[in-house]
């Protein structure tokens, strides 16, 4: 009986071992998705966000077309609650998307659960045939609540060979990070002004 109860004991430690230092955040609302974060570092490991133009996912190793990426990363919670991202997401020849994740804790006060707006910027992309005034904005808010770290637990520990590895940036606190849209849509400007020069450049060159 001692046997089976250390048994059981020991294979409890072992499976929460396995998830510790390991956040998943369910996004629920006008964007859905999750993002799993790195408890000690803040930085994000995974994530995918699905809804029409609001979505950033990421890059499978056959996609030569496809390119995302995590600019930045803050969080203003010291330590607490899911970390806040820029993010890129190209289809080359298609369109480009740039997204700031910006989290708030929730009205209700309920614990492991935060608000979120996700800003995303969406134009032509290099070697598109948009016109390069094609531009829009849009706008996406929900909740973010924590869960036990499920399934995609196993790409983190053994990494999935089908997947692109994210860059893994480590966010630094900024205790008043609120959405500013004009900073962001200069940003937005600037890096669809540079697909536009890219695009520009290899027309002529041919």
């Amino acid at each position: 009986m001692i046997k089976k109860i250390l048994a059981l004991a020991a294979a409890s430690l072992f499976s929460v071992n396995a998830s510790a230092g390991v956040i998943e955040y369910h996004l629920d609302g006008e964007v859905n998705g999750y993002m799993i974060m790195d408890d000690a570092t803040r930085a994000v490991l995974m994530y995918a966000l699905y809804d029409h133009d609001k979505s950033f996912t990421m890059q499978y190793t056959w996609e030569t077309d496809h390119r995302s990426a995590i600019i930045s990363a803050t969080t203003s919670f010291k330590g607490m609650g899911p970390t806040n991202l820029l993010m890129t997401d190209e289809w080359i020849g298609a369109d480009l998307r740039l997204g700031r994740l910006l989290f708030s804790e929730d009205d209700a006060g309920v614990a492991g659960t935060f608000d979120y707006v996700l800003d995303v910027y969406h134009g032509p992309a290099r070697d598109s045939d948009w016109p390069a005034w094609m531009t829009a904005h849009s706008t996406g808010y929900g909740q973010a609540t924590q869960f036990a770290v499920g399934k995609t637990l196993a790409d983190l520990v053994d990494p999935d060979p089908y997947l692109v590895p994210i860059n893994k940036v480590i966010p630094y606190y900024d205790p008043v990070n609120v959405p500013e849209p004009a900073s962001l849509a200069l940003l937005a400007a600037g890096a669809l002004g540079i697909a536009g020069v890219r695009r520009r450049k290899a027309r002529s060159a041919e």
